[in-house]
């Protein structure tokens, strides 16, 4: 009895250690397809930042939010503006252009939502915290429900290129185990001159883009919004895209492995 006993606990050993192998084995392989796909992510890091291209499709965004274009710079003062800071353009993983109105963020969303009704985008959710950017739910809700609700037309467009790349791979040294602090210090000192990061009206309409041209960024990853208006309270802003534009918060002293930088060029035109 004793001996039969043994045999069943020998099997039964063996066959954990043999599930133990296939664990660890099927994490290394886990390991390796997150390495390829991070890679696969940021391999857009080389594309060339065509102007003329860059232009159309920063329209076409514009108008798929029901925008009105007239105001927006012309291609050739557009072109104009981006030669000088050339080198900051290039040094950007998929450096993008977007034209940014000047309209309120609760605007913003609600154009979004509207675009994603009419199935521009494929948007399943679009989410954000009422109380870190200060928008009223109702200041969403409402307008939408009234259909003779008109919304606000941008006085001015301004032109940035922003980095719309997937997923922004960690910098050269950057440590995503420090508190965020650190790090923002370190992203800080890092940019140069010129170059800086984002917020939520650059992020709304960033959103926008990835997601008309199927490619959605920040799937795996938030970007930390550190030029916004909020970035001085105990959750700071950070905004992601699975599923839809989400934007939500973060711990202002926390370690947070999956947040990300985005830098950003003005046009000066």
């Amino acid at each position: 009895m004793k001996s039969e006993k043994l045999e069943l606990r020998q099997a039964y050993e063996q066959r954990l250690s043999r599930l133990e192998l296939l664990r660890d084995g099927f994490s290394r392989d886990m390991l390796v397809v997150r390495r390829l796909l991070d890679d696969l992510m940021t391999e857009d890091a080389l594309e060339h930042f065509d102007v003329e291209k860059q232009y159309s499709e920063a329209i076409n965004t514009l108008q798929a939010l029901d925008f009105p274009v007239e105001q927006i710079p012309s291609l050739e003062r557009v072109a104009a503006a981006a030669e000088p800071a050339m080198s900051l353009i290039q040094a950007l993983h998929y450096p993008c252009l977007l034209f940014v109105p000047d309209v309120k963020f609760a605007g913003m969303l609600r154009r979004l939502q509207r675009a994603n009704d009419a199935r521009r985008f494929g948007i399943q959710t679009l989410y954000f915290n009422d109380h870190v950017y200060g928008v009223p739910t109702k200041e969403i809700t409402e307008p939408l429900a009234d259909r003779s609700f008109v919304e606000d037309t941008p006085r001015s467009y301004e032109a940035w290129i922003v980095e719309a790349t997937r997923q922004v791979p960690l910098r050269k040294d950057e440590n995503n185990g420090l508190r965020l602090p650190q790090r923002l210090s370190a992203e800080r000192l890092r940019r140069p001159a010129g170059m800086q990061g984002l917020q939520r009206h650059q992020y709304a309409l960033l959103a926008a883009h990835s997601m008309r041209q199927g490619r959605p960024i920040d799937q795996r990853t938030w970007t930390v919004l550190d030029e916004d208006i909020a970035m001085d309270r105990p959750m700071v802003p950070a905004a992601g895209c699975k599923g839809g534009p989400c934007f939500a918060s973060v711990g202002a002293q926390d370690v947070h492995y999956t947040a990300r930088f985005r830098a950003a060029v003005p046009l000066v035109l």
